[in-house]
Parts: C-alpha cells; structure tokens; sequence
C-alpha cells in the first residue's frame, strides 16, 4: 500500500518496530522460554518458533555466511543492547528490524512526499558531486511505500529506498532551479512511460535477439550438484569449471531469478583484446538485468597474508572493469544485434553487476570480510567461493534448505 507522503509509512513501520508483547513474553514463560523486554516483537516471534521447534525436536540452522554479511552491512543501524543473532530464523529477523529502522531513519529525516524532486543515489555516487550524476536519475516522486521505498512518477516500477534518495526540490518549490529541473524530469518520466506502453513490440525483438542464448526451465539434480562439486574439487585452475558451467548452463543459470527468461552467454568478446568468462541475463516485469561473471582459480587465495588482495582477485576486479568501460563506450555496439555487427547484449547497461568466483571456504576462512562487502558497496561487485556456489545449486535442487 503507497501514500502520498511519509507519514502513514513512518507509523506503519514504527508498528514494525515494537517491543516484546505481553502476549508473548506470557506465552514464553509457560514454555519455558525469557525474552528480554527491549526485544522487538519480530525478533521474539522468531525465537518463539525455535524455541518450540527445540521441544519438538526439531534443530535450528546457524545464521548463513549472506546472513552475517547482511548484517554487518547494516550495522549502523543496530544499537548496543542488541543481541548477536544465533540462528538463521532470528538473522532473518534482524535483518527485517535493521532494514525498518534504516527506512524509518530516512523517512523522518527527508520526509518525501508526492511531486518532490529527488536525486537517486546509486553505488559509487559518493564519490562523485551532485552536479555530475546523470540528470536522469533526477526523479519526480509518485508515493511512498509502507517499507519506505520511494516510487517515482513513469511506471514500470522504478522506485529506490528512502535511504537512497537526496533531496533537490519540494513540490511546492516554485523556484526557477527548481521549475527546470522539473520540467526535465517529468520530460524523462513521460518518454519512459512511452517506452514501456510500447514494449511489447521492443519485447518481441529482444526475445529475438536472445533466443540462442536461452536457457530452458530444467529442474536440477543430485546429479547435477555431485558433478559440479567433481568438477571444482579436482579443478586446478578455473578452466574445467568455465568448460563445465558452458555445457551445462542451466547450473550456472541457478543464480538467476527471473521469471520471464534466462539467458547465458559464455566467452563474449568485447572488441579485440577482452573475453568475459559469461554474460549472464533474466528478465522480469521490470526488464532485463545483466550479470558478469569471472572465474579464477580454485586454488587460490583472494586475499593475502598481509591483508592485501591477491594477484588473481586484482585480476577479475581489473576485467570487470575494463568490459564495464567497453559497455560505457560502445553502448550501442554492445546492444545491436550480431547481424548488425553489434554483440546483442540487450538493453545492457555500463555500471552492470558482476560476480567473482575464486578460492575454496577453507582458503578464505581468515579473509577480512569487510573487503569483500566494501567491493560490493563501492564496485557493485561480489565475491564469492566455490562452495558458495555449490551451495546455492543445492539450494535450487531443493538439497539444502532456502534462507531463512
């Protein structure tokens, strides 16, 4: 449900964000169970259900490793008296309550409301002054969902968290910045709306133009994930696994969610001197979203000894971004289509996201994970090992269960 301004979202989250209930913490005594009276009642729900699965004999998981990187990540959020998040049912949870106050915060703090002009923030934009962001990512707000997402005027679903969002003019700033800045967004927000009421037909051309590249719906195996983690145990370098995933591309197609289609394409050439190991697409209600992947060894560490990373991972990050500067500098020859001597990466854009896969868990476990997640938060890049990867094929086989 949206609002026209902050309000009704703020309080929808503030009633997010309660306490312990009497109700439970009466309950928790009659089954043996103390909850903490600071405790939100999202978190207490959670260990109420794994405090009942216990007496039913049924064993809770630990927090995952996407769990706890979650968390640091929205560590800012957190307050002293929190507790450290023992299994993966009260993670989830906390994960909820950081996510809410992080949208209560930001709410309160910009207070958007309907026919407010806004910058979007994306990753990478700190670095770089206002004046010099695409005028494309200024917005004209539509409403304010009860999760504090921010939608913006043009359909199809653009939309940004609150704590995204800088902003440039209130509705009923009358100013001549502001009138120009305006009439330029609500410029750019019509051609959109243009755009995506005449999509079917551009819809029909790009599934023309991805059709070699389609992965078909398969449902994946024991088999499947027995010769995956074959084939990345006995693995000297990253080359087995690259011949692997390209003749089995619905394994590495796992990692895609879209229910519209899912498309692979190995070893693309990006003018003469760079290969990416796969391109990677899905598309949904909102478009066609690309993934870069690279590949390094199994072998190897990603960080060194000295807190440095190591020659491979510099490597992958320094491929990234030279295709990235390719798509940035031919945008339509990375988008025509191969006949038009194009690479037929549709709609692709420069700053896409990107996956490394390098080393093993028992070569990392020391590794400084804040390296890891400040890559992803400054280059939109992740960084992940193998067994990683394996974990996430016997996610989707249904041999491992889904996060909590």
């Amino acid at each position: 449900m949206s609002s026209t301004d902050w309000r009704q979202p703020a309080a929808a989250l503030r009633a997010r964000l309660i306490p312990v209930t009497t109700e439970q913490r009466a309950f928790a005594r009659k089954v043996g169970l103390t909850l903490r009276a600071r405790t939100p009642a999202l978190v207490a729900a959670a260990q109420l259900r794994d405090h009942l699965g216990k007496l039913i004999g049924d064993p809770t998981s630990l927090p995952s490793v996407q769990q706890t990187e979650y968390l640091a990540d929205l560590a800012a959020w957190s307050r002293r008296d929190d507790p450290t998040p023992v299994t993966r049912a009260t993670a989830s949870a906390w994960i909820d309550v950081l996510l809410a106050r992080r949208a209560l915060e930001a709410l309160t703090a910009f207070k958007p409301a309907a026919g407010d002009i806004v910058v979007e923030w994306r990753y990478g934009d700190q670095l770089r002054p206002p004046d010099e962001l695409p005028s494309e990512r200024q917005r004209i707000i539509a409403s304010v969902g009860e999760d504090g997402t921010v939608h913006f005027r043009g359909g199809g679903g653009r939309r940004a968290p609150a704590c995204r969002i800088e902003m440039l003019y209130r509705a009923d700033d009358n100013s001549p910045a502001a009138q120009k800045v305006r009439r330029l967004a609500e410029q750019e927000a019509t051609a959109r709306g243009r755009a995506l009421r005449g999509s079917e037909t551009l819809s029909a051309v790009n599934w023309r133009r991805l059709r070699r590249w389609r992965v078909a719906d398969r449902c994946l195996t024991t088999h499947d994930v027995d010769r995956l983690r074959g084939v990345v145990d006995t693995a000297e370098d990253e080359k087995p696994i690259q011949l692997f995933l390209q003749d089995h591309p619905y394994v590495v197609a796992s990692l895609l969610t879209g229910a519209q289609g899912r498309w692979v394409r190995p070893q693309v050439r990006l003018g003469a001197r760079y290969v990416a190991d796969f391109f990677m697409a899905d598309a949904d209600s909102s478009g066609i979203r690309w993934l870069l992947i690279e590949l390094e060894s199994p072998r190897v560490r990603a960080v060194k000894r000295d807190g440095e990373w190591a020659k491979e991972a510099r490597h992958a990050q320094h491929q990234i971004r030279q295709w990235r500067h390719y798509i940035s500098e031919n945008p339509d020859a990375a988008r025509k289509a191969p006949e038009d001597e194009g690479l037929g990466l549709v709609d692709i854009e420069a700053g896409v996201p990107a996956l490394v896969l390098i080393s093993r868990r028992d070569l990392v476990a020391n590794d400084p994970v804040w390296m890891r997640r400040d890559l992803r938060l400054n280059s939109g890049v992740e960084m992940h090992t193998y067994d990683w990867l394996i974990e996430r094929v016997e996610r989707v086989a249904g041999l491992r269960p889904q996060l909590g």
